[in-house]
C-alpha cells in the first residue's frame, strides 16, 4: 500500500493540532483512533486500497466484513 505524502502530512498536521488542543498530551487509544478512523484521512477512513484485505464472508445469514491482517505477504 502507497499512501501519498500530502495525505500522510495532513493526518500528520490534525494528530498535532489534536494533541495541541488536549494539551500537549493525548492517549494511545486516541492517537491510534485519530490514525485509523479520522474522516478522508485515517487508514480505514480514506478509501483506497488495503493491504492484505480479504474479502466479505457469509456467517449465520449475515456479511461479515473480512480482515485486512497479513502476517506473512508474498
Amino acid at each position: 500500500m502507497t499512501t501519498s505524502p500530502s495525505l500522510t502530512s495532513e493526518l500528520s498536521r490534525h494528530i498535532a493540532q489534536s494533541i495541541g488542543e488536549a494539551k500537549g498530551w493525548i492517549g494511545f487509544d486516541a492517537y491510534i483512533n485519530l490514525a485509523l478512523y479520522t474522516p478522508g484521512l485515517g487508514y480505514y477512513a480514506h478509501g483506497s486500497a488495503k493491504f492484505g484485505v480479504l474479502p466479505y464472508t457469509v456467517k449465520d445469514a449475515a456479511k461479515v466484513a473480512g480482515s485486512d491482517f497479513v502476517t506473512a505477504p508474498e
